[in-house]
């Protein structure tokens, strides 16, 4: 009995694998509530509350409502979205490429992998960019805001950001004589 063995390099298995760490990562990032936390001084304690991509207003104690623009945090939302689904759709382009057996379908698959990843970084990094800078800009026009901070959830969007890049470099490295040559061989 022959067991037919199909050689592939293994940076592109962890290319995939980063792939979908970055997938799971903007998941986290895109589904919690806290991506920034504000601290106001309300008469002598201290409050604190939480936005997040989802989150346009708070209640301050029952008096106040703290409501940042919608239109900037549905921009950030939406390349969030956009930068998940580019993962997803690569992470699968990268297992047809990884189960292919064609050297010329393996080459575009990686090569739509690193351009979708590549683009998925760029949409990412904007909405990173962006929220901090317009969460600023609105928190700062309250005159209880003692501090504000990012939470959690930003760092994964970092994370997802960190691994999606990765993902695109390691897409994108050329593949060696070994697995050009791609036929299978038994044992």
């Amino acid at each position: 009995m022959d067991v037919e063995v199909v050689k592939i390099r293994p940076i592109k298995v962890i290319a995939e694998i980063f792939a979908t760490i970055a997938a799971i990562l903007l998941i986290i990032s895109l589904a919690g509530p806290e991506w920034a936390q504000a601290r106001f001084r309300l008469s002598e304690e201290q409050e604190t509350w939480d936005w997040g991509l989802w989150v346009h207003c708070n209640t301050v104690l029952d008096e106040r409502s703290v409501c940042m623009e919608e239109e900037w945090m549905t921009v950030c939302a939406v390349f969030v979205i956009i930068s998940l689904l580019l993962s997803i759709v690569c992470g699968a382009c990268g297992l047809m490429g990884l189960l292919s057996r064609d050297k010329q379908r393996k080459k575009i698959c990686y090569l739509a992998c690193g351009i979708g990843m590549l683009a998925g970084v760029v949409v990412m990094l904007l909405a990173l960019i962006i929220f901090p800078v317009k969460f600023g800009e609105n928190i700062q026009q309250y005159d209880n805001l003692e501090r504000w901070d990012f939470d959690w959830t930003y760092g994964f969007g970092w994370g997802g950001f960190v691994f999606e890049l990765a993902a695109a470099v390691f897409f994108f490295l050329p593949s060696t004589a070994n697995e050009d040559d791609n036929k299978p061989y038994y044992q």
